[in-house]
């Protein structure tokens, strides 16, 4: 891990997170895949160890990521996923702070496969997916289901 306000590396052995896959990492927190795709999402703290498992989303989010730290009262989980039957059909995966469940909108993309060819960003309230074939998509949580292209 690295920590830039100090210009500092860490190396930590954490048994804990043994052939799991780190999604996303941010103020300590790992946003972690267990081994089997259908086993879900959990958060992992690097410095506690404390763990809070994520309610089953249905899809496998190709892409997945968080806005804060999930012990803050405004944490969301963002995660994109393409339709099985369906690879221009994706569908955006939202999770909130006290939901059991995860909100899933979908919307047509130009291009297959657009899940798990992106990177995505979150800045100033907004996700940003960056696709690898040069496609931007916007996407504002607060409209819930309103993706810009």
């Amino acid at each position: 891990m690295y920590n830039p306000s100090k210009d500092m590396t860490y190396i930590m052995k954490i048994p804990e997170i043994t052939c799991k896959v780190n999604c996303h990492f941010k103020d300590g927190w790992l946003l972690m895949r267990k081994h089997r795709l259908s086993d879900g999402l959990f958060f992992f703290n690097a410095f506690t160890h404390e763990l809070i498992d994520l309610p089953n989303c249905g899809y496998y989010n190709g892409c997945v990521i968080f806005t804060c730290a999930p012990t803050s009262n405004s944490y969301l989980v963002f995660g994109l996923a393409n339709n099985v039957n369906n690879k221009n059909l994706v569908a955006i995966n939202t999770l909130r702070l006290g939901e059991t469940k995860w909100e899933t909108n979908h919307f047509w993309s130009p291009k297959p496969y657009f899940a798990c060819s992106n990177k995505v960003l979150f800045s100033r309230g907004l996700f940003y997916c960056l696709g690898k074939s040069g496609s931007l998509a916007v996407f504002n949580p607060s409209d819930r289901g309103t993706l810009t292209n």
